[in-house]
């Protein structure tokens, strides 16, 4: 009986706290989790890291921390990436960790625009800390909590390969794109012999457009959109950029009634934003804060949109 109480648990735990993908509020500083095929769109190295603590009033936020880098390589005609994200939840009881790897053929189909092809393989382990959980043989009826749990060392780790693919066409002015990930959907369940929770694919459609304000380019506004539908999930993310010399702020508006306020700054080479997702139903979750830092290289292939 109490090897079927753990069992529902996780169970639950596999079809609830992880059926969808996290959600980021700047995409669109998170080119390889947005599309496989933004691999090399800088036209030269691009080196990022970031952190997303969501709803830190709550006992045991979500938190996500990593990095990425891609670059585009001449003589493969096109760009590679890499990018690696751990989620912490509950505490750490909750542990996941994926490491991807993309490759993006790049084409000139007029001047300075690009159409890019994405094509992405994954590496996924969830584990579950069993050491942080109590189990109903571990307790003496007079002493309490004191024994070692013989569950503890069941279904704690799985590990799975993960494929997604994307499109993508840019300029000095504008980008967008589509994709898909998780394409054939992996079986993420702890218990892969008992049960199977797929990892739902996961649609994201964007496009962005950046308007020169003044003859000198310093001040611009750039539009911008993202559609994500995974399984029965459908967010939209309406957002506006503002740009003046190396100063950078944004508003955007997902559904779910959720405004994200946004600042930061951009040099040629450095970019730091910070990101602060408001619940406007006040649910005393705490939104979301998110920070990512990202660091361009030299020599950058022009015709590329920055």
């Amino acid at each position: 009986m109490k090897k079927k109480i753990y069992f529902i648990c996780c169970l639950v735990a596999s079809f609830v706290v992880n059926a969808q993908d996290i959600q980021f509020s700047q995409y669109l500083s998170n080119p390889l989790y947005l599309n496989p095929a933004l691999a090399g769109s800088e036209g030269c190295s691009r080196a990022s890291v970031f952190y997303r603590n969501q709803w830190p009033k709550l006992d045991g936020s979500y938190l996500s921390t990593g990095f990425s880098y891609d670059q585009y390589v001449k003589s493969l005609h096109g760009g590679i990436g890499l990018y690696y994200k751990h989620d912490n939840l509950a505490k750490g009881i909750f542990k996941y960790n994926e490491l991807n790897f993309s490759y993006a053929p790049h084409t000139n189909i007029k001047d300075k625009v690009t159409i890019a092809t994405g094509f992405d393989i994954g590496f996924h382990q969830r584990k579950i800390d069993l050491a942080k959980l109590n189990f109903g043989d571990q307790i003496d009826p007079v002493r309490g909590w004191i024994y070692e749990s013989q569950h503890q060392q069941e279904y704690d780790m799985r590990i799975f390969v993960d494929f997604s693919i994307g499109l993508a066409v840019y300029g000095e002015q504008f980008a967008s794109g589509i994709s898909i990930l998780h394409l054939h959907e992996p079986n993420q369940s702890q218990f892969v012999n008992f049960a199977k929770s797929p990892l739902p694919r996961r649609y994201a459609v964007y496009g962005s457009y950046k308007f020169a304000l003044d003859s000198t380019k310093q001040l611009a506004i750039a539009p911008n959109y993202v559609f994500l539908m995974q399984e029965n999930s459908r967010i939209n993310i309406f957002g506006v950029d503002f740009m003046y010399r190396e100063l950078i702020s944004g508003l955007k508006y997902r559904t779910g009634n959720n405004l994200v306020l946004i600042a930061g700054m951009a040099t040629g080479k450095f970019g730091l934003s910070y990101g602060y997702d408001w619940d406007l139903d006040d649910s005393g979750r705490g939104g979301a804060h998110e920070v990512f830092l990202t660091f361009k290289g030299f020599n950058c292939r022009k015709g590329i949109a920055n």
